[in-house]
């Protein structure tokens, strides 16, 4: 699971690259308007079930390193996308509270299911709106709900599709509840990549 830094920080790189350069794209004042039969056309580009890599940061020794796992994710329709296996341990080394950083680094990953919106056919980009992501946890003695929220509707959580066949995604994890009761804000956000295998 563990990588080299150095490729780790280049396929960083390119991810950021591509992402400022697909939105500086979509920033044009004279884009027509983006219709229903737009958007069906871009979510038949990305349609179906992709592989790739989730990109986030870890501890090592007391040390924030990259790490990367396999992962895959499904679009479904126009509007709903999976992430298949969502690993908590992605986001664990920002958790403070070492109990519960401990029961996500243990916990078995979940399906997050993603409400999307297509706004771009060329590139292919999409607003991600992940769902809550829960598990149960035995921590002292007590079972426990604890969820992953994300954030919703802001630039940064977003997926990109081009005619070369890249395809980078990012979310944004944005707090930890325990039992419906916020534990922890991520206030900065923990972004997410994720970058399909080509």
């Amino acid at each position: 699971m563990k990588k080299s830094t150095k490729k780790i920080c280049s396929v960083l790189l390119l991810a950021g690259a591509m992402l400022m350069s697909f939105t500086s794209c979509l920033n044009s004042d004279d884009t027509p308007p983006f219709t229903a039969e737009d958007a069906h056309m871009a979510f038949l580009a990305v349609q179906g079930t992709h592989t790739g890599k989730l990109i986030f940061q870890s501890t090592e020794n007391g040390v924030n390193v990259n790490d990367t796992v396999a992962i895959s994710w499904n679009i479904q329709s126009d509007s709903v996308m999976t992430i298949n296996n969502f690993p908590f341990q992605s986001v664990a080394a920002s958790v403070q509270d070492s109990d519960i950083r401990n029961a996500m680094l243990a916990a078995a990953p979940q399906n997050v299911k993603c409400n999307i919106g297509f706004y771009s056919k060329s590139p292919v980009a999409f607003l991600i709106n992940p769902l809550m992501a829960s598990f149960s946890a035995t921590i002292n003695g007590t079972t426990k709900q604890i969820q992953l929220a994300f954030y919703q509707n802001i630039n940064q959580s977003m997926g990109l599709y081009d005619t070369s066949g890249r395809f980078a995604m990012q979310i944004v994890a944005a707090a930890v509840l325990v039992n419906g009761t916020q534990q922890q804000l991520f206030s900065q956000g923990i972004p997410l990549f994720f970058l399909e295998n080509k």
